[in-house]
């Protein structure tokens, strides 16, 4: 790894409805192609082929072999409104983020993100413009160089969260939030008795306060802070 570089990994979910994504979390997905130059998204899909997938609005079914089916989803077409009425939606690409992931994947219904750079700042940027565009964006792992310190792994000071980031923080680490088979905010927010959106929102702050840690800059955190409708 290069001095002064960062790596992170995330996994944003969609919000709002879409086909594509509702599509993912029901079938284990194999592969995909972004929609460009007015071409629908296509999606690989482990599935038989009697699977009922032309019911699906928004999604056509065009070749099924060896225990997966091809799809695309005309909805998406960039040619088209966004289906999921999400001006950046997942499966137009991500050429609003200012790093491209070089890795990515989708794993029960959350794309998996892998970005690298020298520049942290832009990195950063990445992971604020997810959370402006309204993906539900969850840090997973960060790591950076850096030649003074002689370690590729960044040390975080938990005290810096507040009593209630550190209680969803910590609630979000032990029930497993942040793996590939996570269960849903809302089951974790009703265990404190707390709104999704009160949720989301106190996890997200923490995971700023100890991003801005890590990159030595306040960038996302001072764009991001707990919803306190429901403390």
């Amino acid at each position: 790894m290069t001095d002064d570089g960062v790596h992170v990994e995330l996994a944003a979910r969609p919000t709002r409805d879409c086909p594509a994504a509702a599509l993912a979390r029901d079938y284990p997905v194999r592969g995909f192609v972004d929609g460009d130059a007015g071409n629908a998204p296509q999606v690989v899909v482990e599935a038989s082929a009697d699977a009922d997938l032309g019911e699906r609005a928004g999604v056509t079914p065009v070749l099924a072999a060896d225990g997966t089916v091809v799809c695309r989803v005309p909805a998406l077409a960039e040619s088209e409104p966004a289906g999921c009425d999400h001006g950046h939606c997942l499966f137009r690409g991500l050429g609003f983020l200012p790093v491209q992931p070089y890795r990515r994947q989708w794993v029960d219904g959350r794309l998996q993100l892998s970005i690298a750079a020298t520049d942290r700042g832009a990195v950063a940027e990445s992971v604020a413009r997810l959370d402006e565009a309204g993906f539900e964006t969850t840090t997973e792992r960060i790591v950076h160089s850096d030649a003074r310190a002689g370690s590729d792994t960044a040390v975080v000071d938990l005290d810096t969260l507040t009593d209630r980031q550190r209680e969803v923080a910590d609630l979000a680490a032990d029930c497993g939030y942040f793996s590939s088979d996570s269960p849903p905010a809302d089951d974790l927010a009703s265990k404190l008795g707390i709104s999704r959106g009160t949720f989301s929102g106190h996890l997200r702050a923490a995971e700023a306060t100890l991003f801005a840690q890590v990159f030595g800059n306040e960038s996302r955190e001072n764009d991001t802070h707990d919803s306190d409708d429901d403390t």
